[in-house]
């Protein structure tokens, strides 16, 4: 019966063993088609390296463009504030130059006001005193009509000092 057996067994081959046999084949197939690829992944690869390297360059050159202007923006910023707080400083000064002006004017229009009045007032005595002069000089024409022996030249000169007056 063994040796039946092992007679019967051998002849026939299982048909285990050739499904195996059949994906061992298939396998191994399989393994040459992608060897053959494989040997154009690399230039594959290549392209991606090339691009990821032009991209990072591109972000880290995009990224020092940015930094340079903010910092060129930062520098305007400052040089502003810096101006505007100068000029501040120069308002301030002006102001307090104008007002100290326009204490003086007022100051000087005070004093102007007083001595306004100060002249309205003697000029109100001289009015006076010249509206008294020509009765006066009217009085001593007539005196020196009155004396008969007055010069004539003595009239004369009475009349040209009052003229220059």
């Amino acid at each position: 019966m063994t040796d039946k057996a092992a007679a019967d067994t051998a002849p026939h081959p299982r048909a285990a063993d050739v499904d195996w046999a059949s994906l061992a084949t298939s396998l191994a197939s399989e393994q040459r088609t992608r060897a053959s690829p494989a040997t154009t992944a690399p230039a594959a690869a290549q392209r991606g390296l090339a691009r990821s390297e032009l991209a990072s360059s591109v972000a880290l050159l995009l990224a020092f463009v940015a930094v340079v202007l903010t910092g060129m923006l930062w520098w305007q910023y400052r040089q502003f504030y810096v101006s505007l707080d100068q000029t501040d400083a120069a308002a301030a000064e002006s102001l307090t130059r104008v007002r100290a002006e326009q204490r003086a004017l007022q100051d000087r229009l005070s004093d102007t006001g007083a001595e306004l009045a100060a002249l309205t007032q003697s000029s109100a005595t001289l009015s006076e005193r010249l509206d008294a002069v020509p009765s006066r000089f009217a009085d001593v024409e007539a005196r020196l009509d009155a004396v008969q022996g007055g010069s004539f030249d003595a009239r004369s000169e009475l009349l040209r000092t009052e003229a220059e007056y």
